[in-house]
This record gives structure tokens, sequence and C-alpha cells, in this order.
């Protein structure tokens, strides 16, 4: 499937969502903020429809450098609008199934405070407010966002639509000032409802999470099938790597990882093979073109001049980065066997490079 017609089934899908949110918006009048998240859907799907357009603008002219840049800026451009569709329509499927929806996309605070001309009364009655809170009153303390207020204010559900991860991720553990991992997230969430602005009859609301991708017991078993048998082929086997893929690995390592997965990451730096590569030479296409290779670790020095296959194989991938062509040239030299790779990636390239 091209980029264009990639960009048309997220256009469908958002066409589809925008007509469902309108639908109930239109027999859930008493619920506030469907008209944002209709908004946000359509805001996305104008979006898509005009770089559908500018694709096929772009797909009309021969590949060049700056075509490649604009293709690949696409794909995360389409990445993009794919989560958003993702995460407003599990909000909307969450809010078809919850009793008494109150509001979508409300905010609440920890603290409310009453300003000028605000009677006691009203002040405890804040919460009916949900986001927008009373002009006489003012917000402060922390705050967070919740995606679903339902059971007329009793149950504030967030909505979690990435894909699964376990208690050693940073999904789970976050970073330290990059974001916040899901652990934080809920004890916020549970810190806030407890406050006495947010409860409703003496009662703090139910925080509760919904994970639409949460993996199934049949998906579970069906990847332990598929990976069970990774093991034997790394029994006795080297590891090497590319020292351009190992520094983005740790600064990803460094913003996203936990700390099993750094332990992990340690252990397994003892047995991997680096080699050196210039991108800039990577990156050449004519016929002089040579790289040489070179093991970090001095007891495993390895050297090879003129690259022949960064000539046949590797040089007209050109939907490609420099460094992510020197992935593909050591493998390809060392006769490397890849276990996982990005699917998505290597079918782009297998696409334009044909």
């Amino acid at each position: 499937m091209s980029a264009v017609a990639d960009f048309q089934a997220v256009q469908v899908e958002l066409k589809r969502l925008c007509e469902a949110v309108a639908h109930y918006t239109s027999t859930h009048n008493a619920v506030k903020g469907t008209e944002r998240l209709l908004k946000r859907a359509q805001r996305d799907l104008a979006f898509t429809a005009y770089f559908a357009q500018e694709e096929r603008v772009g797909h009309s002219v021969s590949q060049t450098s700056s075509d490649c840049v604009a293709s690949r800026a696409a794909a995360a451009q389409l990445q993009g609008a794919r989560n958003n569709l993702r995460g407003m329509q599990a909000e909307l499927d969450v809010a078809q199934q919850a009793t008494d929806v109150v509001c979508l996309g409300a905010r609440f605070y920890s603290q409310v405070s009453a300003g000028e001309g605000a009677s006691s009364k009203r002040k405890q009655r804040t919460h009916n407010n949900a986001n927008i809170l009373a002009n006489h009153f003012v917000p402060s303390g922390e705050s967070v966002e919740v995606d679903v207020v339902a059971q007329q204010g009793l149950a504030w559900i967030e909505v979690k639509a990435h894909e699964p991860f376990d208690t050693d991720s940073s999904q789970w553990l976050g970073n330290p000032g990059h974001f916040k991992g899901l652990e934080q997230q809920a004890k916020q969430q549970l810190r806030i409802a407890k406050a006495a602005c947010n409860q409703l009859m003496w009662q703090a609301p139910t925080v509760l999470f919904h994970f639409p991708q949460d993996p199934k017991g049949p998906e579970l078993q069906a990847w332990a099938q598929r990976v069970a048998h990774w093991r034997p082929y790394i029994d006795g086997k080297g590891l090497i790597a590319a020292e351009a893929a190992m520094l983005q690995f740790q600064k990803l390592l460094d913003q996203f990882g936990g700390h099993n997965e750094r332990c992990r990451w340690q252990a397994l730096q003892e047995k991997l093979l680096v080699f050196s590569c210039d991108p800039s030479e990577a990156g050449k296409t004519s016929n002089d073109v040579s790289a040489v290779v070179n093991s970090t670790q001095q007891a495993h020095t390895h050297n090879v001049d003129s690259f022949d296959f960064l000539q046949s194989r590797v040089a007209h991938l050109q939907a490609i980065s420099a460094a992510q062509r020197i992935v593909f040239a050591l493998g390809d030299d060392q006769h490397a066997v890849t276990l996982t790779a990005n699917e998505l990636l290597i079918l782009q390239h297998v696409r334009v490079s044909d």
C-alpha cells in the first residue's frame, strides 16, 4: 500500500469517527466536552486530506534526496494521525459504554479557593462544573485531565490507547525530567480524586484506567509460540551492532528506559561487538564509495575496505538516512541474522526502492 493509500485509509476512519462523535453529541446534549472531541477529529481529518494531496504531488516526480526527507516526514505524520485516531476512538467507545456520563476531557484540581462574591455553598458544588469552573472560583494545586467522567461524576476513566507494556518499561516507571510514567499518573489521579473539592456526597470518585489494546490470552499464546524458537539461534552466537545504531539506542534508553531495562542493557553490552562507520561515506552513491569498519573492541579489530555491497545493495535505498544505511550495510556484509526489525520501515524501503 502506497503512502497516499495509507493516508486515504486514515481519512476514511476519521470520517467515520466524526460522524459517530456528531451522532453522540446530538443524542447526549447534557454531556460536556463532546464538541472539543469533534473538533479534534475534524482537525485531523482536514490535515490528512491536505497531506494526501501533497503526497500525490511528491510521487509524480522522480525520487530525490528532498523527496526522501518528505517521505520520512509523511510517515511520521501518518503515524501521528493513526495514534490520534486510535486515542479518540477509544475515548468515544468508553463514553458510549459508560453510564451517566457527565463530561469528556474534564480537568480537576486538588484545591479550589472561593473568590470574591462566591458563597460557601457554591464552593462545595464546584465538582459539578467539571472542567469549566465557575468564574468566582480559583483553581490551584495539582491538576489532572480526565478523559471520561461517568456515573454522575463518581467515576474518572482514563483511556490509554498505546501498545501493551510491562511494569519494567518506561511507560510504567516514566523518566524523570522527560515524562511521567503511568504509575505516577495513577497516584496523582488518586490524590486529586480524594481532595475535598472533588468529592460527591462525601465520596471520592473511583479512578479507572481503560486499556483498549490490552493483550488477550490467545494473543499472548500466539506471541509466545512465535518467539519461542529464537533461543537456539541466539545461543553461542556473537552479537554485533553499528555504532550509530548503538548511540541512538543509548539515547532512547536514557530517555525512556526503566531500571530493569538499563540493567539488561549493561549486561548485553559485555557481549556486544560494536562497529564504527562514517555515515558520510555510507551516504555516498558514486563508484568510489568506501568505508572502513573498525571494531571498538581492540581484541576483535576488523578492517574492511571498499564495500561493494554499499554500491549494489545499500546505496540505492534513498528512502533511508545515511545512519540507517550503515545498519543495513553492516548486516549485509557480516551475513548477520536479524531477529527483530521495524516491519513498517523495511516494507517502506522495499516499496520505495523497487
